[in-house]
C-alpha cells in the first residue's frame, strides 16, 4: 500500500462517488459507498434519481446528485475532492484532473472470475482508502452485507418504479406505501403478474400490482400480516373512524327511541341544553358517548327533565329473542352476537356489557375488543350452551377469490349445498378476465359445519384464495 494513497485514520475532506448501471450493480455498491461515508467529512453520490430513496436512510449521504448532470455543472464541487468512479476512460480521467480532482480511484466493475464483486471492491478500495485492517476485512465484508440485504426488500411498480420495504413485507404493506387511498381501497394483488393472497410475503426483485375497488375497505386481519407499524397505525385509525360514526348512529338512534319512548320531545333546543347540561360542544360527541355505552339515555333525560320520574316509565325489559342458549348469562339478559366479528357457535366467545344494550357476544379474536381492555367490569365470561342445536342456523360470510373459467361459480355453489350450507347472497366485489372475488353468505350450524364447507372448497383448483370473514 503506497504511503501516497493511504489515508490517515482522521477524515478527509470531501469524496464524490459516481455510480450507474443497473439495479444489482447499484445495491451491490452501498457496502463500500457506506464506508467511504465513513472516511470522509462530506460525500456527492451521483447516480440515478430513482435510487435516491435507497441511500438517503441508510448509507448517510449528505447530498445526492443527478449522474446525468455535466461535469461543468458541478465541476467547483470537484476541486480538491478524491474521486471514486467505475468508468475507467482516459478522456474522462484527464477531464476531472482538468477539474482539479484530488486523486482518482477507478473501482474494478464485474470481474470476469475471481472474487466476488462486492470483495473485489472492497478490495480495491480499501487499498486506497486504508481505514481496514486486513485481519477484519472479511468480517466488515460480511457484515455489510448482511446490513445492506437483510433489513430491507426492494420491489416495483407495474411501471418500474423501486419501492424500499421492510423485510417479511406483504402486498398491504406495498400498498399503503403507494398512498392510504391504494390500501384503503385494496382487493387483491399480483406478484409478478399472478394472482396471490394480499398476506404473502414479497421477495426482493418481485414486481407488484394492486387491484383496487371503490366499494373496498380495510379488513382487521390486515394488521395481523402487516409489517410496518404506520401501515398497522392507519389501520387502526381507518376502524376507529369507522367505529365513530357506527356508535355516533346508535347513539342517535338510542336516544331518539328512549326520548319518544318516554313521550319527551327531543329538537334542536333540547340537545343544545343537553349538550351545555354535560359540557359537550358537538352533537356527534354526545352521539358517541350514547353509543358506546358512556352516557345512558336515562341519564341524559333526567338531566334535562328533572321531574321525570324513572318508576313510573317503562322500564326496559332484558329479554332475549335469540333461541341459542349461553352460559354465564344471568336469566333473561338480553344479548346479540357482534357484526363486527360475527360468532358462530363452536367459537370461543367473551360477552361486553352495553348499558341499556345488554351483552354483545364477540370472539376471543375480535380486534373490537381492544377498546374495552381499560373496562374490565364490562367483560363477561361466556360461552356456548352444550345441547346440539342442529335445526338453528347462523349467518357467517367467506371471501372467495376464484379463476374465471366456464363452471368454477358452479362448482364452488354445488359443494356448498352437498355439505348442507345454504347459500343466503353473493356479492360481486371485483371482477377481472382471469379472476372474480365474491362475498357469500352462508347459513350454517355452528364453526365446524363452517371450516368443513371451507376445507371442501379449498380443494377446488379454480379457487386461488378463501377466507372466513368476521364482520
Amino acid at each position: 500500500m503506497s504511503k501516497e494513497t493511504s489515508l490517515p485514520l482522521t477524515y478527509k475532506e470531501k469524496a464524490i462517488v459516481f455510480r450507474g448501471g443497473g439495479l444489482g450493480d447499484f445495491i451491490l455498491t452501498l457496502p463500500l459507498l457506506a464506508h467511504i461515508r465513513n472516511s470522509y467529512h462530506e460525500v456527492i453520490f451521483l447516480t440515478k434519481p430513482s435510487y435516491f430513496s435507497l441511500v438517503n436512510k441508510r448509507e448517510g449521504i449528505l447530498e445526492l446528485l443527478d449522474l446525468d448532470l455535466g461535469l461543468s455543472q458541478i465541476s467547483k464541487r470537484i476541486e480538491g475532492a478524491d474521486i471514486f468512479t467505475f468508468w475507467d476512460d482516459v478522456d474522462w480521467k484527464n477531464e476531472l484532473q482538468n477539474l482539479g480532482a484530488n486523486q482518482i480511484f477507478i473501482l474494478p466493475t464485474r470481474p470476469i472470475a475471481g472474487p466476488h464483486i462486492v470483495e473485489a471492491m472492497f478490495e480495491k478500495g480499501s487499498e486506497k482508502i486504508s481505514i481496514f485492517d486486513s485481519t477484519i476485512n472479511g468480517e466488515v465484508i460480511e457484515n455489510s452485507k448482511i446490513s445492506v440485504f437483510n433489513d430491507e426488500i426492494y420491489v416495483f411498480t407495474p411501471k418500474g418504479d423501486l419501492i424500499e420495504l421492510p423485510i417479511n413485507s406483504t402486498p398491504i404493506d406495498f400498498a399503503y406505501s403507494i398512498h392510504s387511498q391504494i390500501g384503503d381501497k385494496c382487493v387483491g394483488a399480483k406478484i409478478n403478474e399472478k394472482l396471490q393472497p394480499l398476506k404473502t410475503i414479497l421477495k426482493n426483485g418481485d414486481q407488484i400490482e394492486i387491484i383496487t375497488s371503490e366499494e373496498s375497505q380495510p379488513s382487521p386481519m390486515w394488521e395481523r400480516f402487516a409489517a410496518t407499524s404506520k401501515v398497522k397505525s392507519q389501520i387502526r385509525r381507518f376502524f376507529r373512524s369507522k367505529k365513530r360514526d357506527e356508535y355516533i348512529l346508535f347513539g342517535k338512534e338510542i336516544l331518539n327511541s328512549y326520548f319518544l319512548k318516554e313521550n319527551y320531545e327531543l329538537n334542536s333546543s333540547t340537545l343544545s341544553t343537553i349538550k351545555k347540561e354535560f359540557n359537550i360542544n358537538e352533537d356527534d360527541y354526545l352521539y358517541e358517548m350514547i353509543g358506546e355505552g358512556r352516557l345512558t339515555a336515562f341519564a341524559v333525560l333526567k338531566k334535562v327533565y328533572p321531574e321525570f320520574n324513572y318508576k313510573s316509565s317503562t322500564k326496559f325489559k332484558l329479554e332475549t329473542k335469540n333461541p341459542i342458549r349461553l352460559k354465564g348469562l344471568t336469566a333473561g339478559m338480553s344479548y346479540h352476537l357482534a357484526g363486527c366479528c360475527s360468532p358462530l357457535k363452536g367459537d370461543t366467545i367473551v360477552g361486553i356489557v352495553t348499558a341499556g344494550i345488554g351483552v354483545a357476544v364477540h370472539t376471543i379474536d375480535c380486534d373490537t375488543l381492544s377498546s374495552y381492555s381499560d373496562h374490565p367490569e364490562r367483560w363477561l365470561n361466556i360461552s356456548w350452551d352444550s345441547p346440539s342445536q342442529t335445526s338453528i342456523l347462523s349467518n357467517s360470510r367467506v371471501s372467495v377469490v376464484l379463476k374465471n373459467q366456464p363452471g368454477s361459480l358452479g362448482k364452488i355453489t354445488t359443494i356448498i349445498a352437498k355439505n348442507n350450507g345454504n347459500i343466503s347472497n353473493i356479492n360481486f366485489t371485483i371482477r377481472k378476465n382471469d379472476f372474480f372475488e365474491i362475498i357469500i353468505d352462508i347459513e350454517v350450524r355452528d364453526a365446524n359445519h363452517l371450516k368443513n364447507i371451507i376445507a371442501a372448497l379449498r380443494l377446488v383448483s379454480e379457487v386461488s384464495s378463501l377466507e372466513r370473514i368476521k364482520g
